[in-house]
């Protein structure tokens, strides 16, 4: 009997370490390309002992990394468990060929985001285009500006984050 309670304390401690190694330890990387502005990588580093968050502006030379606290990414950790990952543009992006063939184009005002996710040796991509209010890809994108708007990034930064956001309000 004594060994059934060790085997199984020993189990349930195994399974919420696992838990929450799950949840706490990724990598979200997205690639922002906007029509008029210059294309910019987001990464968000989530691990129980050192999180951080870097933006990389590609035509500004402009790189910018704060650290994090495990509770400022408890938003988007939750959010992340649910989001369906998905490669997908908006349907009126969407046009077939006389030949058959599929043609996708983005627009000439818009924004393309591509990004992965990496977690546990698993990698799952993601890419959209312009998302529309009350997607869920919408929903990421207010997730991730609410937690820049908290941090206390460079003015570089915080200059091109908010012609960035314009992107996304006009849907």
């Amino acid at each position: 009997m004594r060994n059934i309670t060790i085997t199984l304390a020993f189990i349930l401690l195994n399974v919420i370490c696992l838990g929450q190694t799950k949840t706490d330890k990724y990598i979200l990387r997205i690639n922002f390309e906007p029509s008029f502005i210059s294309t910019s990588q987001l990464i968000i580093n989530s691990n129980p002992d050192s999180s951080f968050i870097e933006l990389k502006i590609s035509k500004k030379s402009n790189e910018d990394k704060v650290l994090l606290k495990q509770d400022d990414l408890k938003k988007l950790t939750s959010f992340l468990n649910y989001y369906k990952f998905q490669i997908k543009s908006s349907f009126d992006t969407v046009s077939s060929n006389k030949d058959g063939s599929v043609t996708v184009s983005t627009g000439t005002d818009g924004i393309t985001v591509i990004g992965t996710f990496d977690q546990n040796n698993k990698q799952k991509k993601f890419q959209f285009w312009s998302p529309k209010k009350g997607t869920q890809n919408h929903k990421l994108i207010i997730i991730l500006f609410d937690l820049l708007n908290r941090l206390n990034m460079n003015k570089n930064s915080i200059e091109y984050l908010k012609g960035l956001k314009e992107y996304f309000n006009q849907r």
